[in-house]
């Protein structure tokens, strides 16, 4: 400004053209500022994934747990079985004495009760399922265990999209004679769980369901 005032001719011109361009290019950097100031710019992402659930684990136990033809040897060892009236809560006491060996002998084999096994449109075997022992049932199986070597996951839904099995659960002569005010002698317990973890409560299949 001071040139403005002291200068004259084409030397006041000069510091005109200067000012007015200092002044356009003041107000395009101000009004740059308070555009990004009242904008408050950020960057978004999405991300979609596509992620296939696991299917779970499923494990059956004859309600029977002991074999029938195993009967007479377990009487043997042990004395009259069928003297007890609460079979089950007698079956976790003779679990803990007999041993997990001597119990997977008297106990159900898988490759005596699984009839037919298809998972999807695939057949399965007893190499499927991998030996779960509790003192309540004995012999328990389990399909798509963590410790198998094949994991299943969920691809379509539907009835024939996930896994079939026909069990025999030896329905003709019953051992268990009704504790806790049910048949658990026939049939089988079926239990949906987490793969990798522990079995828990289930529901009670009778034979021919």
């Amino acid at each position: 400004i001071p040139h403005l005032v002291g200068t004259s001719g084409k030397q006041k011109a000069f510091w005109v053209i200067m000012l007015f361009f200092a002044s356009v290019y003041m107000v395009h950097e101000l009004h740059s500022l308070l555009d990004a100031y009242f904008s408050h710019p950020k960057t978004e992402y999405t991300e979609t994934r596509m992620e296939v659930p696991p299917f779970p684990s499923v494990t059956f136990c004859n309600n029977r747990g002991i074999a029938p033809r195993k009967t007479d040897y377990l009487n043997k060892l042990v004395g009259n079985i069928s003297a007890h009236h609460n079979q089950r809560r007698y079956f976790s006491h003779l679990f803990s004495n007999i041993g997990p060996k001597i119990a997977f002998e008297v106990g159900c084999h898988l490759n005596e009760m699984l009839v037919y096994c298809k998972i999807y449109t695939q057949n399965c075997s007893i190499d499927s399922f991998t030996l779960f022992q509790t003192g309540n049932y004995f012999n328990c199986f389990t399909f798509n265990d963590t410790n198998g070597t094949k994991n299943k996951h969920i691809f379509l839904i539907g009835p024939k999209q996930g896994l079939s099995l026909v069990l025999f659960s030896e329905t003709e002569k019953t051992f268990v004679h009704k504790p806790y005010n049910y048949d658990a002698g026939s049939g089988v317990r079926v239990i949906i769980h987490h793969s990798g973890a522990m079995p828990g409560h289930g529901v009670d299949i009778s034979p021919g369901k």
